[in-house]
Order: structure tokens, then sequence, then C-alpha cells
């Protein structure tokens, strides 16, 4: 979809707006993502940042998005509440789910408002595979489910901002 969009689309979308006096710019938001930035959990960050520049820059609209439905890797939360993070340890299943959680997740008091955890790199350094991101995951997933037992619902509505979305 997107070499379609860039070859096909963007084009007749840029002389429209011409005619308009309107300057349109495409914007791949995983164009350019670097491996260390996505090893360090900074995909959502730079994307956050990107549309800020969007909107500083633009006289009107900004941006607009174009989704579909999510297929693929889905990233654990890079930061977490300290008080979100205890309650999902303590609605951890197992003792091994928690080990894991805090082993990934260190502590910084140096957050504006509240501690919360941030997520380290899971690269190749770390001995850390892909497998440990899957368990790590569902580890999350059970916690958030057994920490809010009447949210699931929650998942299927795209209007809510429920937490427990952040975990799926």
């Amino acid at each position: 979809e997107r070499n379609l969009l860039l070859a096909d689309v963007m084009p007749l979308v840029q002389r429209y707006a011409r005619n308009l006096r309107l300057d349109v710019s495409m914007l791949e938001m995983r164009w350019g993502i670097r491996a260390e930035a996505s090893d360090a959990h900074e995909t959502s960050e730079i994307c956050m940042q990107e549309l800020d520049r969007c909107a500083r820059e633009s006289a009107g609209v900004n941006y607009i998005l174009i989704a579909g439905q999510k297929y693929g890797f889905c990233p654990p939360p890079h930061k977490i509440r300290q008080s979100e993070f205890d309650a999902l340890l303590a609605h951890s299943e197992t003792e091994q789910d928690r080990a894991l959680l805090e082993r990934h997740y260190l502590r910084d008091v140096n957050a504006a408002a509240e501690p919360e955890y941030v997520l380290q790199s899971i690269g190749l350094d770390t001995g850390a595979g892909g497998d440990e991101v899957v368990l790590m995951q569902k580890s999350l997933r059970c916690a958030a489910l057994a920490l809010w037992p009447d949210a699931e619902s929650e998942l299927r509505n795209p209007h809510s901002r429920h937490p427990i979305k952040w975990y799926f």
C-alpha cells in the first residue's frame, strides 16, 4: 500500500494541492527509524516528535493519518508509571513473570510527575532474544487482564483511552 500511495496517489494529490497554492508532503512514520532507536524502544516517541514538528511548521491542517488494522509485532510499552507497574506486578501470574518484568524495566525516579519504569534495550547485546520479548508481552497482557478484568471490551473500542490498550 505504501508503494502505491507513493507512486500513484501522492503525485496526484500534490498536483491538486499546487493548484490551490498548498504544499503537501508525505511522511511515512516507519522511514528513518534506525535499529538503535528501535532497540531502545524509541519509535513511538520519534513518531510523536515528528507529528509535533508537522504541527509547528504547518499553517493549517498539519497531518492526515491513513491507518489500517494493526498487524505484525506490537511492542511492549516503553514507559509505565510506577503505580501501574506495581499493580501489574501484583497481578502477574507467576514469580517468573514478575522477575522477567523486573529484569527488563528499570525504575526512573527522575520522571517529571511520578516515577516510572522504563523498558531497557532488548537488542542482541543484552542476550535477550525474541522469545524473551514474546514472554514479556504475554506476562504484561495477562497481568493487565487480571488488573482490569472488566476492560477487555475496551480493546475493541477505537475511541477508548483505557490503559489496558497499551499492552495489546
